[in-house]
């Protein structure tokens, strides 16, 4: 038996490739505030490994699920070696 938990949201977020603005400028949003080169915050989305697939970030989403099952396979079977 294993047992497998994430501390926060953030654990499964698929959002791994940081925030980026969604209006054409092709540039990260600010660290500070969230905000695009205009100011406004709502054109600021996280990417996942697959943020191109135009599936609603279902493939971004089953990859990292894909990730952490691995690793935690990988870490059972070497505790019950």
């Amino acid at each position: 038996m294993a047992g497998f938990s994430n501390a926060n949201v953030g654990d499964t977020s698929p959002n791994i490739l940081g925030a980026w603005c969604e209006d054409g400028s092709g540039v990260q949003c600010n660290e500070k505030d969230s905000t695009c080169p205009d100011g406004s915050s709502y054109k600021c989305q996280g990417r996942g490994p697959f943020f191109a697939a135009n599936d609603f970030g279902a493939a971004s989403c089953y990859e990292m699920a894909r990730r952490q099952y691995a690793t935690a396979k990988n870490i059972y079977v070497r505790r019950r070696t």
